[in-house]
């Protein structure tokens, strides 16, 4: 019996102090993200009223952070961060990132996780530093979103290619579509006269430097 409740109670220490290693911090974070060309700037660039979108934006969001398996040098982290951008040009971009990665004593740590955006679903890899205040975090943290391939569909409703035929009974084509394609580069017809249905278009690199405090919710 004596055996058995001392177990119990090591397992009961065990237990509150993992559950006291594990922490959780939330706080704003702000910074700003460089658009290279892709398929957003284009998109940025045909709204109305907007006749140069300017490829660096400003962020502004939170970041929700929760430690996980603290070995005392390396701390596990998992993060949630909802960002809006643009908002200094009148745009609305929002991005919501989803990161795990692992924390070092020295305030070193590296993430990866997917990130959804107005270009759609990415892949985002963060590194940065976090510098600790007594129960103060202030994270710097540069993240990178790669480009993504996506494939532009030239499709009669969106293209308006009307079919026809002419005097002597050949089939004829009048296209009324752009003469370019989103990356500037001319339209590819087939020998009937009708653009490649589908284009690779990359959506753009995205690479960003968010800072911001945070404290602990616990």
């Amino acid at each position: 019996m004596k055996k058995v409740t001392l177990l119990l109670c090591a397992i009961g220490l065990v237990i509150q102090s993992t559950n006291a290693q594990v922490e959780k911090l939330s706080g704003p974070r702000f910074g700003f993200t460089y658009l290279t060309d892709g398929s957003l700037m284009y998109n940025l660039n045909d709204l109305p009223n907007v006749s140069k979108a300017n490829p660096l934006i400003a962020q502004f969001g939170w970041q929700f952070e929760r430690q996980f398996m603290n070995a005392g040098n390396t701390a596990g982290i998992v993060e949630f961060i909802p960002l809006i951008g643009g908002f200094e040009q009148g745009l609305f971009l929002p991005s919501f990132s989803t990161l795990v990665g692992i924390r070092k004593a020295n305030g070193f740590e590296l993430a990866v996780g997917p990130n959804l955006s107005l270009s759609g679903i990415g892949m985002v890899f963060g590194a940065g530093f976090n510098i600790k205040s007594g129960n103060i975090n202030f994270p710097i943290n540069i993240a990178f979103v790669p480009s993504v391939n996506k494939i532009v569909d030239f499709s009669n409703d969106d293209y308006d290619i009307v079919w026809g035929q002419d005097e002597d009974g050949f089939d004829t084509y009048t296209y009324s579509g752009p003469s370019t394609y989103p990356n500037g580069e001319s339209v590819i017809f087939n020998p009937n006269g009708l653009p490649v249905d589908e284009f690779n278009w990359k959506t753009g690199h995205r690479i960003s430097i968010i800072i911001g405090f945070n404290t602990s919710n616990n």
